[in-house]
């Protein structure tokens, strides 16, 4: 899946690698991870949300990490 075109580089549409993988570090300290790639929140696949820039944590009250910004746009 993260083969996909819509998850290359140039597509615009995925953080950084950095970003993508400080979220993932977050969600595998959340209690809300299920088996590991699954959020018990709102039921999406980590390794796949993570990856997306308009995405955030969607915890209430206390999310993990937020939408990313282009730091110069």
């Amino acid at each position: 899946m993260l083969a996909a075109p819509m998850f290359a580089p140039e597509s615009g549409l995925c953080v950084p690698d950095d970003v993508y993988e400080m979220r993932l570090g977050l969600c595998r300290s959340c209690p809300k991870l299920i088996d590991g790639h699954t959020c018990a929140v709102c039921g999406c696949i980590i390794p796949i949300v993570a990856k997306l820039k308009d995405r955030g944590c969607p915890a209430p009250g206390a999310p993990r990490w937020t939408r990313y910004t282009d730091a110069g746009a």
